[in-house]
């Protein structure tokens, strides 16, 4: 994902949207958010995500396919310790968008009339945070 030429404020939208889907996979038992042991739990997480995302773009709904794709590319980073680094990375760049996520849930549910579930959004997923030295 080229998420490191968005917009700051871009990344807010993107990570609201993101912490949302991820609310909405755990509700139906997706653990996405500790991707390395449920990957190996579930190798499948992937097609499901895939399937998803197609949905979406069916639809017309990028910004949704968008927001699966953080958690498509999170698993597959998960999947693979030579893409940890790439998932690492893609974590590091959303954090940008913290400062914006209460304006960018505010300005997603008017514009699509759902409310935004983002609890949590200060938690990376595990394995996927930048090493502290």
């Amino acid at each position: 994902m080229q998420v490191r030429n968005m917009a700051d404020a871009d990344v807010g939208m993107l990570l609201a949207m993101a912490i949302n889907q991820r609310n909405t996979l755990e509700e139906l038992g997706y653990n996405v958010s500790d991707p390395i042991i449920y990957y190996h739990q579930n190798p499948n997480i992937c097609l499901f995500l895939n399937g998803i995302i197609r949905d979406f773009q069916k639809k017309r709904e990028p910004q949704d396919a968008a927001a699966t794709m953080v958690w498509l590319f999170t698993m597959r980073a998960a999947a693979s310790l030579e893409l940890r680094q790439l998932g690492k990375e893609l974590w590091k760049e959303l954090e940008r968008g913290i400062p914006y996520i209460f304006e960018s849930k505010e300005t997603v549910e008017i514009i699509t009339g759902e409310e935004l579930i983002i609890e949590g959004f200060l938690e990376i997923p595990i394995g996927m945070e930048e090493r502290e030295t």
